[in-house]
């Protein structure tokens, strides 16, 4: 990275470095500009089940949260839906897919990341990921110009993963949540990152917080994102539903306490909420 380009441009909490700003045209003269980012949820189905997920809300509707949302769009759809935004308003310069299931499990992600390339030039792409194919598909979505990965990983320790998660799907086998299940997600997950980080793509990593379920994670997380020199995770407060109807939300006091122990090891740390419908 040049040192022309060490200063460092923020949206939405995430910071855009050096060749990334470059690549949108940002000048020296606008690096304090404010970003914002277009969802689009083109994922109908997912390899993963998570015990706090629910999917009853309708995507084009409600889509600020893709764990909550019924329906995705169609690749048709979605370019459409991000064209309209960018010509709209031109602080859009991040398009994100992001759910409703997992982005890499399904090929429509790919048609709309295709034609994403053709219709939005200019625009930074992002993809969300649980990480568990993220291996196999780095250099295929490199090649298809995502810029930033963000990655969820929720738990480390098998008591944790075993409340999270019921099974995931690894070539079309069903695993059942266990301490093995548990390792070889983490693996995967890990291994899915440094591929990204070779091959130049920034990461984000993200993780849902249930007070008294994965409180120890999120600090050994923190720590193994440190050692693979990834600077940046996002807090994401769990929310009651799914199999977690009932459960409490964290308080403002422990994402701030998260937050600030976090900070000692991550230098960027972003908190968010979602509000169930």
């Amino acid at each position: 990275m040049s040192k022309a380009f060490n200063l460092k441009v923020l949206w939405g909490g995430f910071m855009i470095r050096g060749s990334l700003a470059q690549n949108i045209g940002i000048s020296m003269k606008t690096l304090n500009i404010w970003f914002e980012e277009q969802k689009l949820m083109v994922a109908p189905y997912c390899n993963i089940m998570c015990n706090f997920c629910s999917k009853d809300s309708d995507c084009i509707c409600n889509g600020n949260d893709p764990g909550y949302l019924s329906k995705s769009m169609t690749p048709r759809q979605a370019v459409n839906w991000a064209v309209n935004s960018a010509s709209k308003n031109k602080r859009v310069k991040i398009i994100k897919i992001s759910g409703p299931g997992e982005p890499l499990y399904n090929f429509q992600v790919f048609e709309t990341l295709r034609r994403l390339n053709s219709s939005l030039e200019d625009c930074i792409l992002c993809i969300c990921t649980n990480g568990l194919l993220l291996k196999e598909k780095a250099r295929e979505i490199s090649q298809l110009n995502v810029k930033i990965v963000e990655v969820s990983i929720n738990a480390v320790f098998a008591d944790s993963f075993t409340k999270l998660y019921s099974r995931i799907v690894n070539n079309g086998d069903v695993l059942s949540a266990s301490a093995q299940t548990a390792e070889y997600m983490l693996k995967r997950q890990f291994e899915g990152i440094e591929a990204c980080l070779e091959l130049g793509m920034e990461v984000k990593v993200n993780t849902v917080y249930f007070p008294g379920i994965n409180d120890r994670d999120i600090m050994e997380i923190s720590n193994r994102c440190l050692r693979l020199g990834i600077n940046h995770m996002c807090i994401i407060s769990g929310s009651p539903r799914g199999k977690f109807r009932g459960i409490r939300m964290p308080t403002l006091a422990e994402l701030a306490s998260v937050q600030q122990e976090v900070s000692k090891i991550i230098p960027e740390v972003e908190i968010k909420s979602f509000i169930p419908y």
